[in-house]
């Protein structure tokens, strides 16, 4: 990822480049609205919609050229302010599954990729 002109682009590693990453850390404030079924006695089902604040993102890039590690990192990605988010879970005696989905991207129109994720994981509800 490069900051060219202060818009975000993905572009081909140079082939000296060895042991290559990128990753894109945002910072967010979340306010989750949900809805919670029993189903039966053990089973919920969870569904809702989350408001992401985005207060902060920022891409580190790290790689190494003839056996010297560099990082390079940069800020004000013209992040959007809010996003919103989907999200479900099913869980059993407090232990499941979750589905989160965020259909806008991350980044401005017209200043960076447009990146959508869809994230699957472990639900531990207390």
């Amino acid at each position: 990822m490069r900051a060219d002109d202060l818009t975000l682009t993905a572009v081909p590693w140079d082939s000296e480049l060895h042991d290559r990453h990128s990753q894109i850390n945002t910072y967010s404030l979340t306010i989750p609205f949900a809805i919670v079924q029993p189903l039966g006695s053990d089973f919920k089902l969870t569904a809702g919609a989350k408001a992401c604040f985005n207060i902060h993102a920022k891409v580190y890039n790290r790689f190494s050229i003839d056996d010297v590690d560099y990082t390079e990192s940069f800020g004000n990605l013209h992040q959007r302010v809010v996003t919103p988010e989907i999200f479900g879970a099913l869980t059993w005696e407090g232990i499941g599954v979750y589905v989160n989905y965020a259909p806008c991207g991350l980044i401005k129109s017209g200043k960076g990729p447009d990146l959508k994720s869809i994230t699957i994981g472990l639900a531990i509800a207390y």
